[in-house]
């Protein structure tokens, strides 16, 4: 078991509180990186390795909501060194999510989990997967919901987010609380 396990509470609420920085347009991986920072600032002022454990929480929700260690390696890495573990200890790979999607049809297509085949429903499954493309593609800044429930269905098992802004472009899967960025580099069809 990953030793940060035991702070399943606090990471998750550390999770939850983060969710809403898009919304006031904030770069959720711009705020981890400088969060984690000040840890390290306070870390140094007082030598208390409390400062470290809540920078490593930070860390490993970080990492659960989608986002790659190797985009903050360098102060990652100084606060698993400072805390005297390692990157593989503390956060083994199957932890965390760390997947880049590929901008084209299928890939963006396995990122939505169900969608209603009913013609009545607003936007096809087809529709929905060329609008994230085209949005994500022309970088078309807002937040953008995909509803996939339908009417007998109101739960919120099939709600779908995507974040574009300046800094960052993510897609969040909401009930499973599951976040993909696009590797926009490698874009096909």
């Amino acid at each position: 078991m990953n030793e940060l396990e035991k702070y399943r509470p606090e990471i998750d609420a550390v999770k939850f509180a983060i969710e809403t920085l898009p919304y006031l347009d904030i770069s959720m991986n711009n705020f981890f990186r400088k969060i984690v920072m000040c840890y390290k600032e306070y870390y140094n002022l007082e030598n208390n390795k409390k400062y470290l454990l809540a920078a490593l929480i930070h860390i490993q929700a970080y990492l659960e909501m989608g986002f790659c260690y190797c985009d903050n390696e360098d102060i990652f890495n100084e606060i698993v060194r400072l805390y005297g573990s390692s990157k593989e200890q503390l956060f083994p790979k199957r932890f965390y999510y760390s997947k880049k999607v590929v901008l084209n049809k299928s890939q963006v297509r396995k990122m939505i989990r169900r969608w209603p085949a009913s013609r009545n429903h607003k936007m096809s499954i087809n529709e929905v997967v060329d609008d994230i493309i085209d949005k994500v593609k022309n970088r078309k800044c807002g937040t953008y919901y995909y509803d996939g429930n339908t009417k007998k269905d109101d739960s919120k098992s099939n709600l779908y987010e995507l974040f574009i802004n300046e800094d960052e472009i993510f897609f969040h899967d909401i009930a499973l609380r599951k976040y993909y960025t696009f590797n926009i580099e490698n874009k096909q069809g």
